[in-house]
């Protein structure tokens, strides 16, 4: 019997919401959550939409306008970044915060500006290809895209989740806050 998965909030594994549907169509599931991740423990989130679920395999439907929708914004953050110039920490920032769902972006920006401007060039490039592709009716990219989805699921793929760490600033080091200012001239005058 087919499971539909749940992505985890905080660490983004994909895994088993325990709901389980077999050989029905048009099912609408919206704001279901589950938990606790099998990777780091936290909540994690059904997509929502319309499933339709023949013969073992899961089709989504509906939930197109809430994808295109997420694309658009982190694009807008990222363009908006390259013509301010912004830090990597405050696009880390912006994108944790006006786009959750895809805050794992924010983990793996470069920390050199040359790198951050490819890195963010490549991003851009990616978004126009799935904002073009999003519509489509393409068979062979929805098998991938389950095989791929199938695959992540499985217990053996879960990598521990470490929480960062947060070391605690020397007052001359930079402040983290991305201001550019020493810590002791910014966040940590008032220590």
């Amino acid at each position: 019997m087919p499971l539909i998965p749940a992505f985890c909030n905080r660490c983004g594994a994909a895994f088993s919401s325990g709901i389980f549907i077999d050989n029905c169509v048009n099912i609408s599931l919206y704001g279901n959550t589950s938990g606790p991740c099998p990777r780091c423990g936290g909540i994690g989130s059904v997509p929502n939409g319309v499933f339709n679920v023949i013969n073992g395999v899961i089709e989504h439907f509906g939930a197109i306008r809430d994808q295109e929708e997420v694309l658009n914004r982190i694009a807008n953050i990222l363009t908006r970044a390259v013509e301010e110039k912004s830090s990597t920490q405050n696009i880390a920032k912006e994108i944790r915060y006006k786009a959750p769902e895809i805050s794992n972006i924010a983990e793996v920006l470069p920390k050199t500006r040359t790198e951050l401007y490819a890195f963010i060039a490549l991003l851009l490039t990616l978004i126009s290809i799935l904002l073009a592709n999003l519509g489509s009716n393409d068979d062979a990219t929805e098998k991938l895209l389950n095989k791929i989805l199938e695959k992540s699921m499985q217990s053996n793929y879960f990598i521990p989740y470490e929480e960062p760490l947060i070391s605690k600033p020397r007052r001359n080091s930079p402040c983290q806050c991305g201001s550019g200012k020493r810590f002791k001239q910014c966040c940590g005058i008032s220590i």
